[in-house]
Order: structure tokens, then C-alpha cells, then sequence
């Protein structure tokens, strides 16, 4: 199957109202024209992208990924941030729709994952097996929503050798902190996706209008400046 570069201008990062460090991926979906900002190429699609209106996003149906290319050394061993503005398809939890209801926005195989487990926000760092991977952080946070715009950010803090601390905010507000021990594997030799999990069934089904990643973690007032920016989340 030939693969789809998706078109994107060669514009810098989109600009933020925060003091922040610049992330070291950004994708923004949300003008007239894609924006690509950070230290990584345009990502590449399995198959052809659509994009939504009147609210720019790119529409995926659980079918399709993107693929970040050179993005195999990336680690979150020293810290870092993900942040994203997603709106998840409301689908049936049952049995039979379970696999509909893993929807993944960032995965790195063996390394990370960071989306929606059903009605339930989803985070976790492996041990940088891809193949059989020991899930180390699980983290859950209830009442994921759906069928909204939401912006969801990671946050994981390298507090001693062994000493972690992840913090997940819903639209800018805190809605879990946890300390976790344990060690951190060196990175898996595979790529960071979007909107992938373990094949067909984790991926994502909705839309995505931002995504980006951070090699430090960010402060709670710098998450919170940055959802505010965020043009489709409800203030």
C-alpha cells in the first residue's frame, strides 16, 4: 500500500501565549492551513487524511495513523509532556464494541501511550519492549468525555533515579497526581504514532486538532495558559 505524505506549509510553530518551552512536536490542524512546528517532518498517513469543517481537525475512523517520522529516540526517561485537543466518537461500551472504545492518541510501542480506555483517560510508560511490552505507570482517570472537543495533557516528572511522578489535566485542570517507582527502559527502536495503538483495535476513531510534545514537564500554570489558548476548548 503507497503511503500519503499529508501537505503541510513550511511555516514555523504555532505561536503560544505561555512561557513555555517550545515543544519539540507540534501539529496544528486548527487554521486554514496545517501548521508544523517542532523538530520532526510532517507525519505520514496509511491512508488519505480528511479533514473536518467547519472546525479544522483531521477526521480519523479507526482505520488510518499517522506515523512520525525519525521519532524512534524519543523518550520520556528525563521527563516530559504530552498535550492534545481531541474529540473521541461516542461508541457503544459493549462487548461486542469494546475494540471501538481503545482509542489511542500517542503511542510509541513499548515506550508510551497516552488516549481513552472507554469512558476512562489512559496513560501508561512501558519497559521498552514493543513486542511484550510491562506496562509500569497505569494511570485511569473517570469520565473521559466524549463527543466534545477536550484537551487532555500528560505530564511525567523524573523526581530521583527511580521516582516518577505523572499528572494528568482535562482542560487545564488537575484531575490526577501520582508518585510511581520504578525504572525506565532505554526507548524501543519504533516510531511515535498518532491515533494508533496495537493495530486496528486501538485506534483512534474522531478527530484531532492538536498534538504536541514537550521534552520537560510543564508547570500547572503553563498547562493552564496553554489550554486556554486552545481555540476549541470551552472557556
Amino acid at each position: 500500500m503507497i503511503k500519503k505524505m499529508i501537505l503541510f506549509t513550511a511555516l514555523a510553530a504555532s505561536a503560544t501565549l505561555f512561557a513555555a518551552p517550545a515543544p519539540i512536536l507540534d501539529y496544528d490542524f486548527t487554521a486554514p492551513v496545517i501548521v508544523k512546528g517542532g523538530r520532526f517532518k510532517q507525519p505520514i498517513s496509511r491512508r488519505p487524511v480528511k479533514i473536518a469543517s467547519p472546525q479544522a481537525a483531521i477526521v480519523l475512523d479507526g482505520r488510518n495513523e499517522l506515523t512520525i517520522p525519525d521519532s524512534s529516540a524519543l523518550s520520556l526517561a528525563n521527563g516530559g509532556t504530552l498535550h492534545c485537543v481531541v474529540n473521541f466518537k461516542d461508541n457503544p461500551a459493549t462487548k461486542e464494541a469494546l475494540f471501538r472504545n481503545l482509542d489511542m492518541v500517542f503511542f510509541k510501542p513499548g515506550d508510551f501511550l497516552f488516549g481513552r480506555m472507554s469512558n476512562k483517560i489512559y496513560f501508561n510508560i512501558g519497559d521498552g519492549q514493543p513486542n511484550k511490552t510491562q506496562w509500569k505507570m497505569t494511570t485511569y482517570v473517570e469520565d473521559c468525555p466524549l463527543k466534545t472537543w477536550v484537551a487532555l495533557t500528560a505530564v511525567l516528572t523524573k523526581k530521583a533515579e527511580k521516582l516518577y511522578n505523572v499528572v494528568i489535566y482535562q482542560d487545564g485542570k488537575q484531575v490526577f497526581n501520582k508518585d510511581f517507582r520504578t525504572a525506565f527502559a532505554a526507548p524501543s527502536k519504533e516510531p511515535v504514532t498518532l491515533g494508533k495503538g496495537w493495530g486496528g483495535p486501538w485506534c483512534l476513531d474522531g478527530m484531532i486538532a492538536k498534538v504536541m510534545i514537550f521534552d520537560k514537564p510543564l508547570t500547572a500554570a503553563e498547562v493552564a495558559a496553554l489550554t486556554a489558548a486552545e481555540p476549541y476548548i470551552k472557556k
